[in-house]
Formats: structure tokens, sequence, C-alpha cells
């Protein structure tokens, strides 16, 4: 299971059993969803390189 905590304390959550490919391409999708509505969002994951903005952390550094 996962968690995505948002600024305004809501909080998503998935689950174990959906396939890694399709897990982050929902995470990627969420992401970039919420720059296009102006939201600043940051992924903590160990797939960071394979998201949007490689999850949007010193994205300009890396």
């Amino acid at each position: 299971m996962f968690s995505v905590f948002l600024h305004d304390g809501a909080c998503v959550q998935g689950f174990e059993d959906v396939e890694e490919k399709v897990y982050i391409g929902e995470i990627s999708k969420l992401l970039t969803e919420l720059g296009d509505y102006g939201f600043k969002a940051i992924a903590s994951c160990d797939f960071e390189d394979e998201l949007p903005k490689k999850g949007g952390y010193h994205f300009e550094d890396r």
C-alpha cells in the first residue's frame, strides 16, 4: 500500500495488488494533473526517476 499526503491534509491511498507499471503510471498522472492545476507536488519513492520531472524534487539538478 502507498499513501500520498496533500498540503490540505487529504490523503490518497493505494493497494499492493496493483502491477508496478500501472502503479507508476497512475502516480505519474496524479503528479501531472496536480501540476496542471497549479499545485506543487513532490514524490518520494524508489522510482522517482521514472516519474514526470523525476518526482519533482530538485528536478533541474538531476
